[in-house]
């Protein structure tokens, strides 16, 4: 039996988008980790069934006695599997595998759909933020404006009233 394995330097070479991920409320490292996990039990699986082989041809070829238990334990699990010839097995696990795939991508699209509301609303509250940061300004600034007026208009007064406290009074006779 030939060893197989997985090796990817980052997330991103094992299929998995972390923008994606990030989006959706997907956990990278703990994707990371079950990809890690399925990766490791994959192994181990191989290495079991390459130790079967070993074993299986050590008793053909008369180098090991032949041990019933664990001919009986390894009859059983051969008639534990799916008979994959015949077409409604295939195509109940096709079924199965195909309404996982859809409920699979439902959930992407609703936890899609969930994060774009979250924007929206987070966008809506930003602009209504600062749509009162724009309106405070704005009316500070007309206050400001309306202040320096009056100040403007009191100068203008008080030199008026000045001006004509320095002019002597004349009265017009006729």
């Amino acid at each position: 039996m030939g060893s197989s394995g997985i090796n990817a330097e980052y997330m991103g070479s094992s299929g998995i988008n972390a923008e994606y991920m990030g989006s959706s409320g997907i956990n990278a490292e703990y994707m990371g980790n079950e990809v890690g996990h399925k990766v490791t039990g994959l192994r181990a699986l191989t290495q079991k069934l390459e130790q079967i082989e070993s074993y299986l041809s050590d008793v053909v070829n008369k180098s090991l006695p032949i041990n019933q238990d664990i001919l009986q334990s390894l009859q059983l699990m051969f008639n534990l599997m799916p008979n994959l010839s015949k077409q409604r097995v295939v195509k109940a696990f096709s079924t199965n595998a195909n309404d996982q795939a859809l409920a699979i991508y439902i959930a992407g699209i609703i936890r899609s759909v969930l994060a774009l509301d979250k924007l929206i609303e987070n966008k809506l509250g930003n602009n209504a933020r600062e749509k009162k940061k724009e309106e405070a300004a704005r009316k500070r600034q007309e206050d400001a404006d309306k202040k320096k007026a009056e100040e403007q208009k009191k100068k203008e007064e008080e030199e008026a009233k000045e001006k004509d406290a320095g002019e002597p009074a004349t009265e017009v006779s006729k």
